[in-house]
């Protein structure tokens, strides 16, 4: 028996309808699941995707599109990010990057960059091309005592 036999027609095989729903009595397994458990039910997340799309709306308010991590034949992102408009509007910023496991020293920079998620925007070279911006990346160790 295909869907357009059954009976009654559960699939929209036709594609009349834009748009439909499942409730309780449907779903009744994902609905006590749903009703029991946490199920991003309070998503505080601008996209409902992996941690790297995410970032990228943090630093720059935008994936450009995107919906995977950057990838060859991608490249880094040139939308403006928060950063740019930090330095361009006179106001102090760091970026804050755990060192442990990454093989970078605390005091290595350049290392660290190549750890932080800005590394996904074209502003990195910017910073790393510029000593009094490369000194904004600084190890999570140093959180504390800017704070």
């Amino acid at each position: 028996m295909n869907a357009r036999q059954q009976s009654p027609s559960l699939m929209d095989t036709n594609g009349i309808r834009a748009m439909g729903y499942f409730d309780g009595s449907d779903l009744n397994f994902y609905y006590f699941m749903a009703s029991n458990f946490a199920t991003s039910d309070r998503w505080f997340s601008p996209v409902m995707d992996r941690t790297q799309i995410n970032r990228m709306y943090l630093m720059a308010a935008t994936s450009a599109g995107h919906v995977y991590p950057l990838a060859p034949p991608y490249g880094p992102l040139t939308s403006t990010t928060l950063f740019q408009e930090l330095q361009s509007a006179g106001i102090t910023w760091k970026i804050y990057v755990n060192p442990d496991g990454t093989g970078c020293q605390a005091s290595d920079s350049a290392c660290l960059i190549g750890n932080s998620y800005i590394n996904m925007f074209t502003y990195e070279r910017t910073i790393l091309n510029t000593p009094s911006l490369l000194q904004n990346i600084v190890p999570v160790s140093q959180f504390m005592t800017d704070a």
